[in-house]
């Protein structure tokens, strides 16, 4: 019985953390003064066609660093990138 209730609480803390917690990091809500969020998402006025390119880049090189994806396939989407 009291196993049960502690299993309970302990389920209950860890769905209260991770509905509290989604990846809050950043006490400014995404706002780094350079128009780009946290996700390195930048709003502007389009005259840099480059940055739909570099953000895909930046997300390639964070998957790779977080181990998502293989060296091997990290390879082969950054040339197919620089096309």
């Amino acid at each position: 019985m009291i196993f049960g209730f502690l299993i309970l609480l302990i389920g209950g803390a860890y769905v209260f953390y991770m509905i509290f917690n989604n990846n809050n990091n950043n006490y400014n809500n995404g706002n780094n003064g350079s128009g780009c969020n946290s996700n390195n998402v930048c709003s502007g006025n389009g005259t840099n066609a480059d940055s739909g390119k570099n953000t895909a880049v930046t997300i390639l090189n964070e998957r790779y660093a977080k181990g998502e994806i293989s060296e091997e396939e990290y390879k082969i989407m950054k040339i197919n990138l620089s096309k």
